[in-house]
Parts: C-alpha cells; sequence; structure tokens
C-alpha cells in the first residue's frame, strides 16, 4: 500500500492563530511610518510583506 490510511485527523478546540502585525514601515526614508506623529502598525499580509522586506534588507535592520 503506497499510501496507508492513517484515519482522520483529531478535533482539536484549539483557536486559530491571531493575526500577523508588524510595524509599518516608511520604504523612502527606511524609517517607521508615522500617522498623526505615531508609529502605527499593519496586519496580515501588509505585515508580512514589512517582515520579509526587513529580513531581505539589511539596512533596515539598523532599528531592529
Amino acid at each position: 500500500m503506497i499510501f496507508p490510511d492513517w484515519g482522520t485527523a483529531p478535533e482539536t478546540n484549539e483557536s486559530p492563530l491571531p493575526l500577523f502585525r508588524e510595524w509599518a514601515v516608511d520604504w523612502e526614508s527606511g524609517a517607521l511610518a508615522l500617522r498623526d506623529g505615531e508609529p502605527y502598525t499593519v496586519e496580515g499580509d501588509e505585515a508580512v510583506k514589512v517582515w520579509v522586506r526587513l529580513a531581505l534588507d539589511a539596512r533596515c535592520a539598523r532599528w531592529r
């Protein structure tokens, strides 16, 4: 048998993971983006884009 039948996954009462959040970045200046003079966060896909760019761009690591 190539693919054994392991049954179904057990039911869990776990809640889903929280939505990913990251500080917004002004990419032209390389600093945190400001809204009304205060830094703010972004969620979901935008937050993942910020995280990936910060992980790949060594110049932005200075304020991490």
